[in-house]
């Protein structure tokens, strides 16, 4: 009896570290994007520390429904708008309108890009992926789970055709032959 608990604890150890290593290079990916995220945000706000040309700024104009509505607030130094992220250097509020010098931030915004579609990839939307991953999984299943019985009436079902199989197998043992058997004389 030990030896199947045994068994079956390996059998659990083996679907965990399957599902690890299933599930590693999604992580893995994700946690690194995020630390190269990290680094570049370091890198852009030393430089605008050191101070940037203007020529390398944008002008962005805004009034305070469109900065309630359009903007997306990373922080308050930092937005995306139209998919784009934006590192303010330097604004300026006049009567409606707020004016904002932004530094384009490209690299963080193919990063967010990059993110967005690991997780999207993740979630999986597309229907045929979801299918295949599915058999893959009820494959994986049925390597390492017994089927549980769930109801007696089940039990019956089967023995009772287990039972009609054997006993059609040994009915043709118990058959008559054919031919008569000979006569010693």
């Amino acid at each position: 009896m030990f030896i199947f608990a045994e068994i079956f604890h390996l059998k659990q150890l083996g679907s965990i570290v399957l599902l690890m290593l299933l599930v590693f290079p999604f992580a893995g990916t994700y946690c690194w994007l995020h630390y190269e995220k990290a680094s570049l945000r370091k890198a852009v706000k030393k430089e605008l520390l050191r101070g940037l040309d203007d020529g390398k700024l944008v002008r962005l104009e805004f009034t305070q429904f469109e900065i309630a509505t359009l903007l997306n607030w990373h922080h308050a130094k930092e937005f995306e708008y139209r998919g784009q992220m934006y590192d303010i250097v330097r604004q300026s509020s006049a009567s409606n309108t707020h004016i904002y010098w932004c530094f384009p931030d490209h690299a963080e915004t193919r990063l967010n890009n990059q993110l967005s579609s690991l997780v999207n990839n993740l979630i999986n939307q597309d229907k045929q992926r979801q299918q295949q991953q599915k058999e893959t999984f009820d494959y994986y299943k049925s390597l390492f789970f017994q089927p549980v019985q769930t109801s007696n009436s089940s039990r019956v079902t089967l023995s009772l055709e287990y039972f009609i199989a054997r006993t059609e197998k040994l009915s043709s043992y118990f058959t008559t032959p054919s031919v008569p058997p000979p006569r010693l004389t």
